[in-house]
């Protein structure tokens, strides 16, 4: 894009203090919500805010270390916010629009930029001097407004689509109770089972192998998080150290991931056609038993009764670590199959639905990237 201009013709720092000790509430930006309270309430409270920066509505913030990933916002929360000190905040003049420039901020060439140039600094700091030099498509004022209206109207269409697959996760989770009743209080009088007694709980390996370049995928919690096997990001081993895996590292078709460390439960079944790999300790599989099957398992580690098991067992502890000491203990209502089987085919003709709306999903990212392409390049 040849008609472009620098950055810096737009925009200026704003570095005021908090200095009078004024009680403005505290804000953090993050690469998905952007500016939201900073609920730290125990520390911040506690600490000196006289230096903290103000963030007039309408203001940009970011903190330059995290910036690389997309963590920057301009501030219409409220008339005034406070960051912390190590935030660079920064105003923009009339001639630029603030989601326009947003928008950019997040686009994938600026973002690249931003890689390239923080990586040589301190820290992977990005200062707001080398945000000046970056430069921008030179439209007036009007066209930047044309292609805000596109990018938003995209937008609100993702949101709707996520929000359906909500929908449809809270339609699962409510038919869940209809059919099986709350699962602590068990109005229905169903039998209660222990864990250990309808699956076999296996945990993954418990050192760190040698990783390789290429061989048999070997996850951990960060690669089933997202509620789905990701191959995209995890390491490999070799295919004698595969083999040399305990079996309760290596699960198989059919069984159900969990996370243990972190976001706790975010259960996934591995489904047919999955290629062999190996897990870290940081993943648990179950293995369901002929009474059981994986549809009512997977719907029983997303009630919020399992989640109630798991903060029973772990009062006081800094980190939640889902031991399998007490796992297997945890109770489970079990219906006959005859019930459990109703369930699954109403499960999957809600994934049906499912895997429409994120068909659906998929191609409006895929139009949201190509037209950022098309505004920034």
């Amino acid at each position: 894009m040849n008609n472009t201009t620098k950055l810096g013709n737009f925009i200026s720092e704003y570095s005021v203090r908090n200095r009078a000790g004024d009680d403005i509430p505290v804000y953090s930006v993050t690469n998905k919500e952007g500016f939201c309270r900073d609920y730290f309430s125990k520390d911040v409270a506690s600490q000196d805010r006289s230096t903290y920066k103000i963030v007039p509505r309408g203001c940009f913030a970011y903190n330059p270390s995290r910036i690389n990933v997309g963590s920057v916002d301009w501030q219409r929360k409220e008339d005034r916010v406070i960051v912390s000190p190590l935030y660079v905040v920064f105003s923009v003049s009339k001639e630029l629009d603030q989601q326009y420039l947003y928008y950019y901020l997040k686009s994938e060439k600026c973002l690249y930029y931003i890689k390239e140039l923080a990586s040589g600094s301190v820290r992977d700091n990005l200062k707001l001097s080398m945000l000046k030099e970056f430069t921008i498509p030179n439209i007036t004022l009007e066209e930047q407004r044309k292609a805000v209206t596109v990018l938003e109207q995209t937008d609100r269409l993702i949101t709707l689509q996520e929000r359906q697959m909500t929908v449809l996760d809270e339609l699962v989770k409510s038919r869940f109770v209809e059919m099986f009743g709350e699962q602590k209080a068990n109005p229905k009088g169903l039998p209660v089972a222990r864990l250990s007694e309808v699956t076999d709980i296996s945990l993954g390996l418990t050192h760190t192998p040698t990783y390789v370049s290429e061989g048999k995928p070997f996850l951990s919690v960060r690669d089933i998080s997202s509620g789905i096997i990701d191959f995209s990001n995890c390491h490999y081993i070799t295919d004698r150290e595969f083999n040399s895996l305990p079996n309760g590292a290596k699960p198989r078709e059919g069984d159900i991931l969990f996370c243990r460390v972190g976001t706790i439960g975010k259960p996934v079944v591995i489904p047919k056609g999955t290629p062999e790999f190996g897990t870290f300790v940081s993943v648990g599989y179950l293995r369901k038993k002929d009474n059981m099957t994986n549809c009512y398992l997977k719907a029983w580690m997303e009630d919020d009764y399992f989640m109630q098991q798991v903060l029973d067992n772990v009062s006081g502890a800094s980190q939640i670590n889902l031991n399998t000491g007490w796992l297997k203990n945890f109770q489970i209502l079990l219906p006959d199959l005859e019930m459990q089987t109703r369930f699954e085919v109403f499960c999957n003709q809600v994934d049906k639905s499912k895997l429409a709306v994120k068909q659906s999903l998929e191609k409006l990212e895929t139009l949201k990237k190509s037209l950022m392409q098309q505004y920034f390049g």
